[in-house]
Order: C-alpha cells, then structure tokens, then sequence
C-alpha cells in the first residue's frame, strides 16, 4: 500500500477511535446514577475531555492525509489545516 494511503486510513482510524470513545464516556456521565463505584463522574470527564484532545489531532492528521493524497493524484487540497496556535493568532 502506498504511504499516502496508509497515512489516510490511520488517521481515519484514529479519529473514529476516539470519537467511539468519547461517546462511551458520554454514556457512563448521562445513564450512571450511583457514583460510588468506578469510573466516578472526575475519571470519565478526564478520559473524555483527553479523548475529545486526541480526535481533534487526530481529525487535523486526517485533514493533512486527504490533502496529501489528493496532491498525490493531481488534484487540489480541500482543507486549509491550521495548528490550535495559528487559529488562536
């Protein structure tokens, strides 16, 4: 497989990984109703909110894998991928 495509399908992957396990831990918050056992309300908001961090890296590798295989084939990138940083300048 070429790299371009492996690069495409991992990021892929990898966004729909962590998006899967932000609604897992959306689903414990919403449908648990005796927080005396784990994960406690603290445990999944944390794993959330990390989950939630590394889909949206994970959504920007994507973004750059699907302009990168586009160049690949000659066609025009469709996404304009900027860094937390440059959008917050």
């Amino acid at each position: 497989m070429p790299p371009r495509l492996a690069d495409l399908a991992n990021a892929g992957y990898a966004v729909f990984y962590h998006v899967a396990h932000c609604h897992a831990y959306l689903d414990q918050l919403c449908l648990r109703k005796d927080y005396t056992t784990f994960p406690r309300p603290t445990e999944c908001l944390y794993c959330f909110f990390s989950h939630a961090r590394s889909g949206l890296d994970a959504l920007l590798y994507l973004c750059r894998a699907v302009n990168n295989t586009l160049k690949e084939y000659g066609r025009a990138p469709i996404f304009e991928v900027k860094t937390v940083s440059q959008w917050l300048n």
